[in-house]
């Protein structure tokens, strides 16, 4: 087990992808998950995915390993403009734009494979960069803003089916997103 800290984040059962509630952040919300070898990357190939249910335009910290920008840290980030456009960051690197409307839920993923990286969301490539980055670090993880200094671009919204898999890419192309909910030992 993982040592999981809740800061206001509760469950909701009026909004969910799956099964019966998904998580609601509300912009002071804040989960963190303590640091572990399950976390750290290395140079190998991983997944970071969720559905993300956002209701306003903003700038979302959604996964945040991340404490000072040292060597092995990362980020993915959700962002919907004006106009319903999403795309998604890891690192900086931001994705192509994607007409997403407002009040729906959309699957956002980031997977590297073999040294490349690829950014998704509803399943489309938004982006694709070389990466061999050692994502390796001693700090928490946090959904839904930064853990270490909270208030910086936080998550107000909801995610369901929140999965991170080292060790192997689960989308190298673009896809169909899942319609089922992740399998508990999956």
């Amino acid at each position: 087990g993982k040592t999981v800290t809740v800061y206001s984040a509760v469950t909701k059962t009026d909004k969910l992808k799956f099964g019966t509630a998904s998580g609601y952040f509300n912009g002071s919300s804040l989960l963190t998950v303590a640091s572990h070898t399950s976390l750290d990357f290395g140079t190998g190939d991983f997944t970071v995915e969720c559905f993300i249910y956002i209701e306003t335009n903003g700038d979302y910290r959604v996964f945040h390993k991340w404490d000072s920008g040292g060597a092995g840290e990362w980020y993915m980030m959700a962002y919907m403009g004006g106009g319903g456009v999403t795309n998604i960051r890891w690192n900086g690197n931001t994705g192509s734009a994607y007409p997403i409307s407002t009040g729906q839920w959309v699957h956002i993923a980031c997977a590297r494979a073999a040294g490349v990286l690829k950014g998704f969301v509803g399943g489309q490539v938004a982006f694709s960069i070389a990466d061999t980055t050692s994502y390796t670090n001693t700090v928490a993880l946090g959904l839904g803003d930064h853990p270490y200094y909270p208030g910086t671009s936080p998550l107000v919204g909801n995610l369901d089916e929140v999965r991170i898999t080292k060790g192997f890419a689960r989308y190298t192309a673009a896809f169909t997103p899942p319609v089922l909910p992740f399998p508990n030992n999956a």
